[in-house]
């Protein structure tokens, strides 16, 4: 069974349109801190995917000017959970810390 670090960060470039960013592994629990910047202005929509239910849930939605950066922490996904971010305009950059918490339910 491969392991997976307790500590990740992941960074990269949001295209326009849905972009999944992140999805928690089997067997894992994930706690997030998530930063988001444009040098432009842009629209940016967080959701996330709850693999129990299997249904989605917008978290927020906002509209911000050029350069702002949006900050913001305490996401905590289940395994096969997923956070897709929705940006308007190329170029958002993105950074998340993850912190991975291995996850046995009892039956």
């Amino acid at each position: 069974m491969a392991t997976v670090p307790s500590l990740q960060n992941k960074q990269g470039v949001l295209s326009i349109g849905s972009n999944t960013i992140h999805v928690a592994p089997s067997k894992y629990r994930c706690q997030l801190s998530l930063r988001f910047n444009n040098p432009s202005a842009y629209d940016i929509t967080l959701s996330m995917f709850r693999a129990a239910l299997s249904s989605t849930e917008q978290v927020y939605s906002i509209t911000l000017d050029a350069g702002d950066t949006v900050e913001d922490s305490g996401y905590l996904l289940e395994p096969g959970d997923k956070i897709t971010v929705d940006t308007t305009v190329a170029g958002t950059v993105y950074f998340i810390s993850i912190n991975n918490v291995p996850y046995y339910p009892t039956a």
